[in-house]
């Protein structure tokens, strides 16, 4: 028979993984959810505005393509996740010709525009999109965190054996030369909300 407290310290161990699990899957995903579905209204709130100003048009392919997109992704947000990106990296999409050939329609459309600045307000609110699906997959998912964790860990640890120590602050200055817009797009994302 086990010692008493050694029950207790069982007992214990299972408190803190059943609070950590309830608190990552009730607590962490949803608000990641939640916030992910009001960054995304923010963003069709945006688009709208453009449209709004009398940019584009409400009709216009550009204007109704990336509105169903964020509609789509608001409405199954919650269906986006790791393994899915998994599954499409190793089986390939099945996404069928008529859905390629709707995103290069939407490009086209997007093209046509005359307006420089509305051009590239279309393209960031769609590069936002995106910005957002990855950092939700990525941060609702510990496969992901830990994932990401280790290969920055061997990255900072063995990274100078490989490249030497120069090599690694070579690469993590061009790693946060590359995340700058991103950072940028953040910002400018939480002043518009």
């Amino acid at each position: 028979m086990a010692p008493l407290h050694d029950i207790g310290l069982q007992l214990q161990v299972l408190y803190l993984c059943g609070t950590a699990a309830f608190l990552w899957y009730v607590g962490w995903r949803r608000y990641r959810l939640d916030l992910f579905r009001q960054r995304l209204f923010a963003l069709r709130d945006e688009l709208f505005d453009i449209a709004a100003d009398g940019d584009i048009r409400f009709n216009d392919y550009a204007y109704s393509g990336l509105r169903r997109l964020l509609n789509n992704t608001i409405r199954f947000g919650h269906r986006v996740n790791s393994a899915q990106v998994i599954a499409i990296g190793v089986f390939g999409s099945d996404a069928p010709e008529a859905v390629e050939q709707s995103y290069k329609d939407w490009l086209r459309s997007v093209e046509n525009i005359e307006n420089e600045q509305v051009r590239k307000k279309i393209h960031s609110i769609h590069e936002r999109l995106h910005y957002e699906m990855v950092t939700k997959i990525v941060l609702t998912s510990l496969p992901m965190i830990v994932t990401v964790g280790v290969i920055l860990g061997c990255v900072m640890l063995f990274g100078p054996l490989f490249w030497g120590a120069a090599g690694v602050v070579r690469l993590v200055a061009e790693l946060g030369r590359r995340l700058r817009p991103l950072m940028a797009l953040e910002e400018e994302f939480e002043l518009a909300a």
